[in-house]
């Protein structure tokens, strides 16, 4: 009896310490300022799109993302936005957005204000120390992007 017991109670210990590991990214890890490196694009309709393409930083043509939480007390109670910008440079050309973000399992939530409605995307995420991914597919090309972001800044 008490060799049953014993299993038992090791087999319980044992797979209580066999967890998933959570996946998530916190807000914290990936505040501050990136920089991409590198756009790998497969799967377009139109097949001269696909390829490996590097950025110029910080000259003509770069992606930038830039992550902050504020963190404000309004009526004793805390609120906490986590806000992005992001620009993108053609050419010497900006476009630049920004608005709130989110992060879930390996997805961030971007949200943006266009003509007075906002509009929120996800994009699938991978962080490595300082380098962040972000997966985006295209549904009017059909392509999948990969673009590789180093840290800049904390």
């Amino acid at each position: 009896m008490k060799q049953v017991i014993f299993f038992s109670l090791s087999t319980i210990l044992l797979m209580s310490s066999c967890k998933k590991d959570d996946q998530s990214i916190s807000a914290a890890n990936i505040l501050g300022s990136w920089t991409s490196t590198e756009n790998h694009i497969t799967g377009c309709t139109d097949g001269t799109s696909n390829g490996t393409f590097s950025f110029d930083c910080p000259s003509n043509d770069c992606r930038t993302f830039v992550f902050v939480v504020d963190t404000a007390v309004v009526n004793d109670e805390k609120i906490v936005s986590q806000y992005y910008s992001t620009s993108t440079f053609n050419n010497g050309v900006a476009v630049n957005e920004s608005g709130t973000f989110s992060l879930g399992s390996g997805i961030m939530t971007l949200c943006t204000e266009i003509e007075d409605e906002e509009v929120c995307r996800n994009v699938n995420i991978n962080l490595n120390g300082d380098v962040l991914l972000i997966f985006n597919t295209n549904d009017d090309t059909g392509c999948e992007e990969q673009t590789t972001y180093e840290r800049a800044t904390n």
